[in-house]
């Protein structure tokens, strides 16, 4: 028996992950309210959230992003801030 989630998912599989701008948007919008980036201007999240979308890769279909590409994605540019703000 496959339940509801696993039908939703494969019917997204058939979607493409969003476009760059929108992935870079929900990435911002993400990390902006977190406690340890909320004191960075979103344009700074978001100039690294560029560069680690762009070495990333393919990001797969809609439920990959959902499910597996955003966390990985969004750990990437966690990183990165961590790294060239030294925090």
């Amino acid at each position: 028996m496959t339940s509801r989630t696993d039908t939703m998912l494969d019917a997204m599989s058939g979607f493409p992950a969003p476009p760059k701008s929108s992935a870079i948007d929900y990435i911002v919008d993400i990390l902006h309210k977190e406690p340890e980036f909320e004191r960075f201007d979103s344009a700074d999240i978001r100039f690294v959230a560029n560069i680690e979308y762009d070495a990333f890769g393919e990001l797969g279909s809609h439920a990959a992003w959902l499910s597996i590409t955003s966390r990985l994605l969004m750990k990437n540019v966690r990183d990165a801030l961590r790294k060239k703000f030294a925090i």
